[in-house]
């Protein structure tokens, strides 16, 4: 495997969610595969900027779901590692 595909491979591995909010909020978020698997829980926090730092690369390529919980939300990003 060359220094090329290696570094590629680590960029597609990690990734980097993040939104500035009006107000402080109590936010939670969960990662789940396709299946709907449970991956992480990234617990809850109370928070005016939203920033979830995620490496994949212990995970297999796939679709993941980042399901983001706010005071009176809930939003999912959708997550795609090659």
């Amino acid at each position: 495997m060359s220094d090329r595909t290696s570094s590629r491979q680590r960029l597609v591995s990690r990734f980097i969610v993040q939104q500035k909010l009006g107000s402080q909020q109590t936010v939670s978020g969960t990662l789940y595969d396709s299946a709907g698997k449970q991956i992480i829980d990234f617990g809850t926090s109370k928070t005016n900027v939203i920033n979830f730092n995620l490496d994949l690369k212990e995970r297999g390529a796939g679709i993941y779901y980042l399901k983001i919980n706010k005071d009176n939300s809930i939003q999912t990003v959708k997550l795609i590692k090659q």
